[in-house]
């Protein structure tokens, strides 16, 4: 008697489903960082073009971080989203920066105009003027750390003390509003969107 033939289930194979590597955080610091660049010199070069700064600008900014953190990091992750974010606020002060620094190629002319136009200048003799517009300088100096005809467009340290002082009001709430929107669009492009994972 022959037995009968019963077919056996073939054997399982597992499939390994190779998991996408997670993006690169140095990588994408260095995207960010370009894309802030770019974005600030695109903002400073508008706001020096039209005299003021405009908002979308902002947006264009934080966007060109996000997307260069994750074109450089390969891929996006909330991580990714942070740093471009903090480089997008990077690109805001750039863009900042540029636009006043632009200013100081003719900034002796306007420190002097401004101290001879002051009201301490009224009380000083006429024969008397040229000492005190040299100890406005001196003290100027000592404030900024160089002479107002020594300022330009490369001096970092004098620019970012004076975009910063309270009393200038050259940095306020509007350019906070700016950074905001800049870091926003910047968390948007560079995160990964959740997924809900299918059951």
């Amino acid at each position: 008697m022959s037995e009968e033939y019963t077919p056996q289930p073939e054997p399982t194979q597992t499939v390994y489903i190779p998991e996408s590597a997670p993006p690169n955080l140095v990588k994408g610091a260095i995207g960010a960082l370009l894309g802030s660049l770019l974005g600030g010199a695109i903002w400073g070069g508008i706001a020096i073009g039209n005299g003021l700064e405009v908002v979308y600008v902002a947006f264009g900014v934080g966007a060109l971080a996000g997307i260069g953190a994750s074109k450089f990091a390969g891929g996006k992750s909330a991580m990714l989203g942070v740093i471009a974010a903090l480089f997008s606020i990077f690109g805001i002060f750039a863009g900042k920066y540029i636009f006043v620094a632009h200013d100081m190629s003719s900034f002796e002319e306007q420190f002097e105009e401004q101290v001879m136009q002051s009201p301490e200048m009224a009380l000083v003799p006429e024969s008397q003027r040229s000492l005190f517009l040299a100890l406005a300088t001196t003290e100027f100096k000592k404030l900024y750390g160089a002479k107002p005809k020594d300022i330009g467009f490369f001096s970092v340290g004098p620019v970012t003390k004076m975009m910063f002082e309270p009393e200038s009001e050259i940095f306020g709430g509007l350019d906070i509003l700016f950074a905001i929107f800049a870091l926003v669009a910047a968390w948007r492009f560079a995160n990964e969107d959740s997924v809900v994972a299918e059951s």
